[in-house]
């Protein structure tokens, strides 16, 4: 005799969707650690990123770091500052690797750092709040430092305090970065007391990367001559207004 099939309770399709959508979904919760910055690790001083220029006599105070995933790590060195004037003198070091899977290509973390790292609107929104009741001045030419062309702003107060912004896109492959990092960015916050914004800027001029070991200086003869660095006994070219 022919065995005829029992017909499927209604009951069995509701059950099988509670389970999907209730119990079960923590077998497919999406994994975001990988995306979400780390807390911040505090750094002894074998660690820093950079190595400053001795002769200028600049010695970080402290330094931290963190990580997203393994495509970004952040560290933020904290600079001495002479003056009475708020904020806090600091270096910037954000560095982007090459991812080195298939799966972290597909999955990266968000940017931690836009490209351009400023536009017009930015720029200003970030001098407010660095140097507020201050005078703040976009320079019209760039600079040039051990790893290329950067570009800075000036601030000063109604005192003999003057400031520096300056910051800098390292993204040279061939001749600057090694394989293993994509780019690098640069942020240089100074405040000094009686001092030309030059020689505030020198110190973030001849830094020395560290968190690869084989980083370069770029070459000077593929840099226009009107970014080349300026000698000494030069002041850095005038600086065009932005605010008051």
């Amino acid at each position: 005799m022919k065995r005829v099939p029992k017909a499927i309770s209604p009951a069995v399709p509701a059950l099988l969707a509670a389970l999907l959508l209730g119990g079960c979904d923590t077998l497919y919760r999406e994994d975001i650690s990988g995306r979400l910055p780390t807390s911040w690790v505090r750094l002894d001083a074998e660690d820093y990123p950079v190595v400053l220029p001795a002769e200028r006599g600049i010695v970080p105070v402290a330094a931290r770091t963190r990580r997203m995933g393994n495509i970004f790590q952040s560290y933020r060195m904290v600079l001495p500052n002479p003056t009475t004037l708020a904020g806090e003198n600091r270096l910037n070091v954000d560095v982007e690797y090459v991812p080195t899977s298939v799966f972290e290509m597909l999955d990266q973390p968000p940017r931690a750092f836009p490209i351009p790292l400023y536009t017009a609107t930015t720029l200003e929104a970030a001098l407010q709040t660095e140097f507020p009741e201050m005078e703040t001045e976009m320079a019209e030419a760039p600079r040039r430092g051990r790893y290329g062309i950067y570009d800075y702003a000036v601030a000063r107060g109604d005192g003999s305090a003057t400031c520096v912004l300056a910051w800098q896109l390292l993204d040279d492959r061939k001749r600057v970065l090694p394989e293993s990092i994509k780019a690098i960015r640069l942020e240089w916050r100074y405040c000094g007391q009686g001092a030309e914004p030059l020689a505030l800027l020198r110190p973030f001029e001849r830094l020395s990367l560290t968190v690869a070991p084989d980083i370069l200086p770029a070459e000077p003869a593929v840099v226009p001559a009107s970014a080349r660095e300026i000698p000494d006994e030069t002041p850095p070219a005038a600086p065009t207004r932005v605010r008051r």
